[in-house]
């Protein structure tokens, strides 16, 4: 898994979660090797609920689920 990295959490959010699970299971259809196969399976399924855990903190901050706090813009309304 080439250029993933650890962070402190800061930017974790729920389509990069669901990106990596898509990944991993993109993963594992391509490999025969059944050991490598459930590992890979067990890794999306993690990143799934991570992604659902993501989401569910969101929504109780007040985000829309659509969106992740960096797309949603301010503007005033005169």
């Amino acid at each position: 898994m080439a250029g993933w990295t650890a962070t402190g959490g800061g930017d974790a959010n729920s389509p990069t979660h669901q990106h990596r699970a898509a990944e991993c299971l993109r993963l594992a259809r391509g490999t025969t090797n059944l050991t490598n196969k459930a590992l890979l399976l067990e890794m999306a399924q993690t990143w799934i609920k991570l992604a659902e855990q993501a989401q569910a903190k969101q929504m109780q901050a007040g985000w829309p689920a659509f969106a992740s706090p960096s797309e949603i813009r301010v503007t005033t309304l005169e």
